[in-house]
């Protein structure tokens, strides 16, 4: 009886080691597959941040890349006289552009009517402004053939820039005692303002349609100057009294 109870007692001995071997292998094999699942999980997990990042950077450029167009094309806008002429050129570019894009390099048909062009320049001989003008007109003709070519550039930019942001009102005679220059409409574009209305005579009872195009700062710096200029000359002036 002893001698079978030390046999199962020796056999219990020798399968407690066993059981434990496959108890840790189950454990450890467990233990691998959750370590490798997780490992998987980790990797798509970097994976879908990767390519978020990604796809977040490449919006980032393209936005980017738009931005800088809009603002090129908004800065080119805004440098634009009209056609080809930009603010800051020289004389002898505008005039040879002028020469080779208007009829006898000074006027042109805009819409239903003909204006004539004339720059303006700074000190350096950069363009500041642009004026475009019509044929002066008989005041019997300032509420019709002159008002038609003003309302024909109001509706030509406006095409172009939308509503003026400024609107005064269509003058009369009687507008034109203490200015020569009665403007309807204005339009802003960055740097650059448009303005139309109706010029008088220095002579009076003649009238035209009239319109500037302008580079703010560079418009500025010019009377600037102008006003520096005329100081001097009163002050050099005030000297001999």
């Amino acid at each position: 009886m002893d001698s079978i109870f030390l046999k199962c007692s020796i056999r219990k001995n020798l399968l407690i080691p066993e059981l434990m071997k496959s108890i840790l292998f189950t454990i450890t094999a467990l233990l691998l597959l959750i370590s490798c699942n997780s490992n998987k999980k980790n990797e798509l997990a970097e994976k879908r941040m990767a390519d978020s990042i990604q796809k977040v950077r490449l919006l980032e450029r393209q936005n980017f890349m738009a931005d800088s167009l809009e603002k090129a094309m908004r800065f080119n806008q805004a440098m634009t006289a009209f056609g080809e002429i930009k603010f800051g050129m020289r004389r002898n570019t505008v005039q040879a552009i002028m020469k080779k894009t208007l009829d006898q390099g000074k006027s042109k048909m805009l819409g239903a009517c003909n204006y004539t062009f004339s720059p303006s320049f700074n000190d350096a001989g950069q363009l500041y402004m642009l004026q475009l003008q019509t044929s002066s007109e008989s005041s019997l003709q300032l509420e019709s053939s002159v008002r038609a070519k003003v309302d024909n550039l109001k509706q030509i930019i406006t095409t172009k820039y939308g509503e003026p942001k400024k609107s005064f009102g269509y003058p009369d005679d009687f507008a034109f005692v203490e200015t020569q220059i009665q403007w309807t409409n204005v339009w802003e574009f960055d740097t650059k303002t448009i303005k139309i209305g109706v010029a008088a005579e220095p002579e009076g009872s003649c009238y035209k349609a009239i319109c500037r195009i302008f580079d703010d700062p560079l418009r500025i710096k010019q009377m600037n100057k102008g006003m520096d200029l005329l100081k001097s000359k009163i002050d050099k002036a005030a000297t001999d009294f």
